[in-house]
């Protein structure tokens, strides 16, 4: 046995490869949405 879970980690993240001027805001948005904000 090797006793209880202290800690999990979820990590999961997406990237969208696109020249910056055509990188469209909902891209953006979604990258952030994903990576950054999805776990509050």
């Amino acid at each position: 046995d090797k006793g209880p879970i202290d800690i999990l980690i979820n990590n999961a993240g997406i990237q969208h490869r696109q020249a910056l001027e055509d990188f469209a805001p909902e891209a953006f948005q979604n990258v952030m949405e994903t990576n950054a904000t999805a776990l509050f």
